[in-house]
């Protein structure tokens, strides 16, 4: 692990090309090298080809990844070769688990450890910001326990009730929810969940695992008609490569659908397919705008990093 005290305000880069010119130039990498960026950016290979180049280990950080038996569909990359480097953050849990963010800092953890007794150098790659920022900066709330008699409550009411309810009982975490966590009944009974917890002052402070002088930030933002066009192909070679077959698998394994895993772009599109209630090209268009929608909201969280710069 290198001994530079880098700063952490967001480079961005409009290429993975260019991001590799300027990477590949320095000396070393900082101890922890985290790459942020969009669906279809382009971001994990850059990340495979600096682990080879800087002999450092890869933690992703990407939701749709952590799931097993999840890989065509959600695009779960992995490289041919990683005899010099290792691969961590993927495959963590079936997907009739459970698996929040409170685990993945758990996961992290250990990896982040283990780090720094090798004294190697960490690339943190992916598209799930919440889960980075949250070994950056974690929340007071991040063990706050579960109340399932709560949550069963609150599941019977409807997402304007528990917006409202949010709002009253915990405007700070509405304050920071963006458009898409305001609609997400999930989000929203947490947010209620863990007000009960701050009121009760049964919350702890939680440790940041990489601290502000150890990492470096850099993003990738190609633009949105890029990451268009690269969707669509992805679609594309994913039909090819068994997207149908894994779904239909999906669905003999497990019937609950409503689990977090199952709301990955594509797998209900793929669904209602398998149920023929969607021609092919119905399937294709409806999966773009899904996973255009996605590079959105990444690109907002984007917008938003590069504001407190």
């Amino acid at each position: 692990m290198t001994k530079n005290s880098p700063t952490n305000y967001p480079v961005t880069f409009s290429s993975t090309q260019q991001a590799w010119q300027h990477l590949s130039s320095q000396k070393s990498l900082p101890a922890f090298t985290i790459i942020f960026g969009p669906t279809a950016s382009g971001k994990s290979s850059l990340a495979y080809q600096l682990a080879e180049y800087f002999d450092a280990n890869i933690l992703s950080f990407d939701s749709r990844h952590v799931y097993r038996k999840m890989n065509v569909v959600t695009g779960k990359d992995r490289p041919t070769e990683t005899k010099k480097w290792q691969l961590f953050g993927l495959d963590l849990a079936d997907p009739d688990q459970d698996f929040s963010v409170r685990h993945y800092y758990e996961y992290a953890k250990k990896v982040i450890e283990k780090q720094r007794q090798k004294q190697q150098p960490l690339i943190l790659v992916g598209g799930s910001w919440l889960y980075a920022k949250t070994l950056l900066q974690p929340p007071d709330t991040l063990f706050a326990p579960t109340n399932l008699k709560l949550r069963q409550q609150l599941k019977k009411f409807s997402t304007i009730e528990l917006q409202t309810k949010v709002q009253a009982d915990n405007p700070v975490a509405w304050q920071r929810f963006n458009n898409s966590d305001r609609h997400n009944p999930r989000r929203l009974i947490r947010a209620i969940e863990t007000a009960q917890q701050i009121n009760k002052k049964l919350i702890t402070k939680v440790k940041p695992l990489i601290f502000p002088n150890e990492y470096q930030l850099f993003i990738i933002n190609p633009p949105l008609e890029k990451i268009a066009t690269n969707i669509a192909d992805r679609i594309k070679t994913r039909l090819k490569a068994g997207a149908l077959a894994e779904t239909e698998k999906l669905l003999q394994d497990y019937h609950d659908w409503s689990k977090p895993a199952f709301q990955s772009t594509g797998y209900a599109l793929i669904k209602k397919y398998l149920q023929q209630n969607l021609s092919l090209a119905e399937l294709q268009a409806k999966w773009l705008i899904q996973e255009k929608n996605y590079a959105k909201r990444q690109q907002t969280w984007i917008n938003k990093l590069l504001e407190q710069d």
